[in-house]
């Protein structure tokens, strides 16, 4: 049986694979105990080489985290068996970051990038290697500039004039780092958005959220609610119903031109959402009546009623 020591000796960053039976690699970063947590330890390196480091010994500051530890040993136990897998009880843990994919860093580099979130396994069900490792989660050095864009290939060109055009490379300097590319011709989307900006200077009559949702006898909440996204589940188990007119997308940074606009920190919108309000309370004014009730008391009791109407 090996001991809190040994298995960090083995592990601590280092790479491992855990999820069985879908392995996946993860990086080690501690291993913990009862009594004690073994993690990585840097030692400063006065000769110029590359620096060192040892596992250190750290023991747990007192009783509450001790139990802490019990519990979460527990805890893993209970999860494992859920998924078929019992383990017994445990006395090491191992806490890894589990892979999360590839990142290029600004120099071309491609590395693996490893989650932020801790995940804990017990020590017995830690994979240190496998047979066939996955070819897709390779780091990769910067490659040259005649491999990143061969002659011919197609790319997208991302600056002024024409920008977002498509684009042919036609020649590349390793050296000089240069592409000469060809521009194809340009897109005709230039020409909707000429269309689409006449629109927005002929809907001047914007308008505060607080004003019209005191015009329409409403709290700004609801009025947000209305214009955004309201999803509902029917009760029958069917896909979900959007009964928002999805005017506006706040986290996004999105609007649609002509109902509404983000000034100033602060949403406003057109004489055409103010109508569009009005028909939507003259066509559905028990559907109407039920969302106001249901943002006044923020509340979800109050979607049960829409199960009914739909």
């Amino acid at each position: 049986m090996q001991t809190a020591d040994a298995v960090a000796q083995k592990f601590v960053d280092r790479k491992c694979y855990v999820g069985w039976p879908f392995l996946i690699e993860a990086i080690v970063v501690r291993v913990t105990n009862q009594l004690f947590s073994y993690q990585k330890h840097h030692n400063p390196s006065t000769s110029g080489k590359k620096e060192k480091f040892s596992i250190e010994r750290v023991e747990h500051p007192n009783d509450q985290a001790v139990q802490a530890w019990e519990r979460q040993a527990e805890q893993t136990e209970v999860d494992f068996s859920k998924r078929g897998i019992f383990t017994g009880p445990i006395d090491i843990l191992v806490h890894v970051k589990p892979l999360k994919g590839l990142k290029r860093l600004p120099d071309g580099k491609v590395v693996k990038e490893y989650d932020h979130v801790e995940h804990v396994v017990p020590a017995c069900a830690v994979v240190d290697h496998v047979t066939n490792e996955d070819k897709r989660f390779t780091e990769r050095l910067a490659p040259s500039l005649d491999e990143e864009l061969p002659i011919t290939s197609s790319v997208l060109y991302l600056s002024q004039p024409s920008y977002g055009s498509f684009a042919t490379i036609e020649g590349v300097d390793n050296v000089k780092e240069q592409v000469s590319i060809s521009l194809s011709s340009e897109s005709h989307s230039i020409d909707v958005l000429s269309q689409a900006i006449p629109v927005e200077h002929k809907q001047e009559n914007y308008f505060d959220a607080a004003k019209i949702a005191s015009s329409l006898g409403i709290n700004v909440d609801a009025l947000f609610r209305l214009t955004g996204s309201i999803m509902v589940m029917p009760s029958d188990g069917s896909n979900g119903v959007n009964l928002g007119f999805n005017l506006k997308f706040h986290h996004k940074g999105l609007r649609v031109v002509g109902y509404s606009r983000f000034v100033n920190k602060m949403w406003q919108f057109s004489q055409a959402t103010i109508d569009l309000l009005q028909e939507y309370r003259q066509k559905f004014p028990e559907l109407y009546k039920y969302l106001i009730v249901c943002v006044l008391f923020h509340t979800k009791s109050c979607f049960f009623f829409f199960f009914f109407l739909l």
